[in-house]
């Protein structure tokens, strides 16, 4: 099967951070917003995962680069027949 995932890119891993701050609304974490927690940086190069396995990896930091990114994507799926991920970076 051929995929083309898309990563939205926050720099950050929500979902430990949040339930930290739920179950310890006062305690360190919380004091700190959560971030020791959750930050991604250096964020990993989500696109390589693809590169790896032979599909196509794009990265999109810049808006200017789209929608050329996701054509591209769109083509290595539907015509090349390879799968593809898309890592569209929404933080610095």
């Amino acid at each position: 099967m051929h995929v083309l995932a898309v990563v939205r890119n926050t720099g950050i891993h929500a979902a430990p951070r949040n339930s930290a701050l739920a179950m310890c609304r006062d305690g360190a974490a919380a004091r700190q917003r959560g971030e020791p927690l959750a930050d991604l940086k250096p964020a990993p190069t989500f696109e390589r995962y693809a590169e790896a396995s032979g599909g196509h990896g794009g990265r999109v930091s810049d808006p200017t680069d789209l929608p050329a990114a996701p054509r591209r994507a769109i083509h290595a799926v539907t015509v090349e027949k390879r799968q593809a991920r898309l890592n569209l970076v929404c933080a610095s």
